[in-house]
């Protein structure tokens, strides 16, 4: 499939659709922007003291619960990408409504430590982690599992719009509304041109081109914090535009659709998020490590993400 981005830097694979592999990659990228964030060796002396770390994600809907496990480590330079592997990890995760406990099976594959269960991730679940290996003490977390945002289009001439393939007597720019979960902290929202059918030599194609939001709260994190609250998203209606173009242009017949994509993301992994991305900048003068932790008694963060989504047919 191709895919093409419109309006602004691509973020990052969490925000597609939800695959697993898309969803390892993304956890990936999470753990190694707050230990890159820390590769310089300046920094405050602090007491050594081996610690267990955690980077898991619950995705609501998931059948499954994969976390990511490292140790801290001495070395300020130490590969993100790589851990030692960790003797007799083990772990479980229970559901504090039923009091149902499913247990977290220890691998390691591909230079790294993994926790892995099958669990319904079901919107509005407590879910509560323990974890231990040898060596190390007992880490707990826990979280709420985000519901679903609702999207609409937010007036009458974006309506219009959409119905006639982005055309109109004015050059008003695409709106919509998000109500998102009461837990969420911030939100990521595109509007993807999906286009599906048979090209000029007579070859199935498909792709999506990607339009970023016109205005982005946080430039650093490309996030929009709502806690919570209604937000309003506006996309360039000449970039949706060009995006339907290229779309039109690559098949000669087929559909497009307008899908308005959006990933809800709690408090845990936006201040982890923001706060590693935040320091990982190439003029930052900081004293001290940019540790964010919800983990007791190690590192890391667990927390939940939700992805949404409206689809509006714009072709034929």
């Amino acid at each position: 499939m191709t895919r093409i981005l419109f309006g602004g830097d691509e973020f990052h694979p969490l925000f597609k659709v939800s695959t697993t592999s898309l969803k390892l990659a993304f956890l990936l990228l999470l753990c190694s922007l707050v230990m890159q964030s820390c590769s310089s060796p300046f920094q405050v002396k602090e007491d050594y003291s081996p610690r267990l770390v955690i980077y898991g994600i619950a995705f609501r809907g998931d059948s499954a619960l994969t976390l990511r496990v490292q140790t801290n480590s001495k070395n300020p330079i130490a590969d993100p990408n790589h851990s030692e592997k960790v003797d007799s990890l083990t772990g479980s995760v229970v559901n504090g409504a039923t009091g149902e406990e499913f247990q977290l099976r220890g691998s390691y594959a591909d230079t790294m430590n993994w926790l892995q269960t099958s669990i319904p991730i079901v919107a509005g679940s407590n879910l509560l982690l323990a974890a231990s290996a040898s060596r190390y003490a007992t880490i707990t977390s826990s979280l709420t599992v985000l519901d679903s945002a609702t999207i609409y289009v937010a007036d009458a001439e974006t309506d219009a719009k959409l119905r006639n393939r982005f055309s109109g007597s004015d050059t008003t720019d695409l709106k919509f509304l998000v109500y998102p979960s009461h837990l969420t902290k911030a939100i990521r929202a595109t509007l993807d041109v999906v286009y599906d059918g048979i090209d000029g030599f007579g070859s199935h194609v498909s792709g999506e081109i990607v339009v970023n939001p016109v205005y982005q709260q946080d430039t650093t994190t490309y996030l929009m914090r709502v806690n919570g609250q209604l937000a309003d998203i506006t996309f360039n209606l000449r970039n949706c535009m060009d995006a339907l173009s290229l779309a039109l242009n690559s098949i000669r017949s087929g559909t497009i659709y307008a899908v308005v994509k959006v990933t809800q993301v709690d408090a845990a992994l936006y201040d982890f998020y923001s706060i590693s991305h935040g320091f990982n900048q190439p003029f930052t003068f900081r004293t001290e490590r940019p540790v964010y932790s919800n983990i007791v008694g190690g590192l890391g963060f667990f927390g939940s993400a939700s992805n949404d989504s409206l689809a509006i047919k714009v072709y034929p």
